[in-house]
Order: structure tokens, then sequence, then C-alpha cells
């Protein structure tokens, strides 16, 4: 292994870590999201009925 492709192995791998953590950070608002999408609808439909 030469060192340009360690080199470019080791950036790779630190794009991927911080886009890991970005996912990471979104995930808790994703999912309050989702949370409050399922609320709205389960509160629609029960005014259906």
């Amino acid at each position: 292994v030469d060192s340009d492709s360690a080199k470019q192995t080791e950036i790779a791998i630190e794009n991927l870590t911080k886009e890991i953590t970005a996912q990471e950070v979104l995930l808790p608002q994703r999912h309050r999201d989702l949370e409050q999408d399922s609320n709205k609808l389960i509160e629609q439909f029960c005014f259906l009925f």
C-alpha cells in the first residue's frame, strides 16, 4: 500500500465518520417529526368518527 492510497483511505474514513455523526445528530429530530406527523394523522382519523 503506497502512502497516497493510505492517505486517501484515511480521508475517506474521516469523511464517513463525519457523515455518521451528522446523521446521528439528525436522527432525534427526524424521530420527533415522524411522531408529530403520526399524531396529526391519528387526530385526523379520530375526527372522522
